[in-house]
């Protein structure tokens, strides 16, 4: 499945031109860090409003779960690995 990166990859693209024309001096390229595929470490102001937003975005997911009694463990989509929530990501 690997219909997620083919989009994603398309999707960052896109935005990347839209942010050129809005903001051209944040320099924004892409989601992905030098160091990793997983961005934590913001390497411009747009990433660092996306993690903003995403970490905002996850916590409300979780708290619906929570809320209604699913195991966030459990995904179907995300690998299951200890200390993670891949039910979180797959919503």
């Amino acid at each position: 499945m690997t219909y997620e990166g083919r989009i994603a990859t398309f999707y960052w693209s896109e935005l990347e031109k839209i942010f050129k024309i809005l903001k051209p001096e944040f320099n924004f390229k892409t989601r992905k860090s030098k160091e990793s595929s997983r961005n934590y470490n913001a390497s411009d102001e747009i990433n660092a409003l996306l993690n903003y937003g995403y970490s905002i975005l996850e916590s409300e997911i979780r708290k619906a779960i929570n809320s209604v009694g699913l195991d966030p463990s459990i995904g179907f989509l995300h690998e299951i690995t200890q200390s993670r929530t891949p039910l979180v990501y797959d919503i």
